[in-house]
């Protein structure tokens, strides 16, 4: 019956984490070719930008805003990110850029 339909997912310990990340990548690696790719994971960032549509206009968008801002004195990285079938393009603040973290 559809009322007694019960779906569950396996728990996962945060100590276990690491390593299923790190499996993940190992596989996606080898499925996709991928050589001398990092160990490491990105975490917390913010992306200050715009949604747009064309990647290569998002590129030259987010250089072109960084630049502006620089001229003002802002210590700004450009930034395009694709996510969701989504482009964002925009800057980090530098001092918000993505820290490369070791598990």
């Amino acid at each position: 019956m559809p009322g007694d339909l019960k779906i569950s997912s396996p728990l996962l310990a945060a100590r276990d984490l690491p390593d299923r990340i790190n499996k993940a990548v190992q596989l996606a690696e080898e499925r996709l070719g991928i050589v001398n790719s990092s160990p490491h994971l990105v975490i917390r960032w913010d992306l200050v930008g715009r949604i747009l549509r064309d990647r290569i206009k998002a590129e030259s968008f987010a250089e072109e805003v960084s630049v502006q801002l620089r001229e003002q004195g802002l210590k700004v990285e450009p930034a395009v990110l694709i996510i969701n079938k989504k482009i964002i393009a925009g800057f980090f603040e530098r001092a918000s850029v993505p820290q490369i973290r070791q598990f």
